[in-house]
């Protein structure tokens, strides 16, 4: 676990935006969320995982192995985190279905995010990279 606390800055988005559109997040503000540059604070207190974003502030404690509550915008999403070696997967339920995974795979240059759902059937992807920093 030793890769990942510390605080990573915003790099590369690869196809954010238009994932972000294709989940029915309206185009505007699709692209300020792709446009916006910040940081991403990770810390790690037994097994408690703190993602702590300052750009919009957004704080959510992920304890491993337990369904959490996570404010998305207006929504309320279960999610629930599992830890493999430098990589933590957070799956997502949404109105008591599925919606998604986010998977953090850590190294010591930084962090790359891969966001995968599924909407009409269709799978949809992105990533972000981050610079540790």
């Amino acid at each position: 676990m030793a890769k990942l606390p510390g605080k990573y800055e915003l790099a590369e988005n690869k196809n954010f935006y238009e994932y972000l559109v294709e989940l029915g997040v309206p185009e505007d503000r699709a692209k300020n969320a792709k446009e916006v540059k910040g940081t991403l604070e990770v810390k790690v207190d037994g097994n408690k995982v703190t993602l702590a974003n300052d750009n919009p502030p957004h704080t959510t404690d992920y304890i491993i192995g337990q369904e959490v509550d996570e404010k998305m915008g207006e929504a309320v999403l279960k999610s629930t985190a599992s830890l493999n070696g430098n990589v933590l997967t957070i799956s997502t339920i949404r109105d008591g279905k599925p919606s998604g995974t986010r998977t953090y795979t850590f190294s010591d240059s930084g962090l790359e995010i891969v966001f995968n759902s599924s909407k009409d059937g269709k799978s949809l992807s992105a990533s972000r990279i981050y610079k540790r920093i």
